[in-house]
């Protein structure tokens, strides 16, 4: 009952917790605590295996990987490469 509540919420117009530094919204804590140190915090858990520069999110992550593959360039890789790469 309570996982069905909270994905209710994520539908409805009730965003309860404000970010005190940015003031983005969140429909739950948990949400609000990540983004808190991911975006303010800086905190990176995701590292590139080859340079070792780090990021908040597994998406930019892949992103940064395409410098690494050859013949890939960021303008010109197409969106699926994207899902292809491995972390």
């Amino acid at each position: 009952a309570a996982h069905l509540k909270r994905h209710q919420n994520i539908h409805s117009a009730e965003q309860s917790f404000l970010c005190p530094q940015c003031g983005n919204t969140f429909t739950q804590k948990e949400t609000l605590k990540l983004h808190l140190e991911r975006v303010h915090g800086r905190l990176q858990p995701y590292g590139c295996q080859d340079c070792g520069k780090r990021f908040s999110k597994r998406s930019n992550l892949k992103v940064h990987q395409l410098l690494h593959t050859p013949g890939q360039n960021l303008n010109t890789a197409p969106v699926q490469n994207l899902n292809s790469i491995r972390t």
